[in-house]
Order: C-alpha cells, then sequence, then structure tokens
C-alpha cells in the first residue's frame, strides 16, 4: 500500500474490504513513521502485515519487534548504510521470527549487486 491510508482506522476499512481475496501480505499500510499503528492493526486482522519504509535501521527494528509491528520486513540496503547493517536487520527479523525480503531503491548494478548478495 505504501503508506496510502493516513491512519489505522481508515486502514482497517480498507483491509476489511480485501479480506475475501487471498491476499498474501499488506506493505507499509499506514505512514512509515506510524509503528504503533502498524501494531494496531496486526492486532486486527489475519492478513500479515509488512513493514518497509518504516524499517530504516536496528532502532526501528528493535520497537518493530518489541510492538510485534510486522510479520515481514523489507531491508533495503540504501536506506539502512549497506551489507553489513542489512545483514544485522536480517538476523534480528529470523531471532524475532519476522519473514524478510531484501528490497531495492533502484540502485545501479553495483547496489543491486550487493542486494543479491545479502540476499543469498
Amino acid at each position: 500500500m505504501n503508506q496510502a491510508w493516513k491512519n489505522s482506522s481508515t486502514a482497517l476499512v480498507a483491509i476489511q474490504s480485501l479480506k475475501d481475496l487471498d491476499i498474501n501480505w499488506i506493505e507499509q499500510p499506514v505512514i512509515a513513521d506510524d509503528i504503533d499503528a502498524m501494531a494496531y492493526i496486526k492486532t486486527k486482522t489475519d492478513i500479515p502485515l509488512m513493514m518497509d519504509e518504516g524499517l530504516k535501521g536496528a532502532r526501528e527494528m528493535r520497537e518493530i519487534i518489541h510492538k510485534r509491528a510486522a510479520d515481514k520486513v523489507n531491508i533495503k540496503l540504501m536506506k539502512c548504510g549497506g551489507i553489513y547493517p542489512a545483514v544485522k536487520l536480517a538476523h534480528q527479523a529470523e531471532m524475532a521470527g519476522i519473514e524478510c525480503q531484501i528490497g531495492s531503491m533502484v540502485e545501479s548494478s553495483v547496489g543491486s549487486a550487493a542486494g543479491y548478495h545479502v540476499a543469498f
């Protein structure tokens, strides 16, 4: 959804209307910094939630884990600071039982190759 819904109540109304569509997950339904809204939405729906724009680094990952705000995360090397920080985020997610994927921000081939290495 890429932050399409302004708050948790709007997001929940929209998510409810999507319930019968067999959706695998919903990505970042509310604004990036509203981890509390993500945590609230997660308690009200069975559709898994993915944190994307709201995950910048270890601080956000700790908050996501502590608040149980997401089922999945999208780690972007250009946002978190490179290969080593991305690997650390993936380890944090794994230890918390959170699925992760490596995303991109339309990097160059060198940046994309770094993401591929982290993913593999």
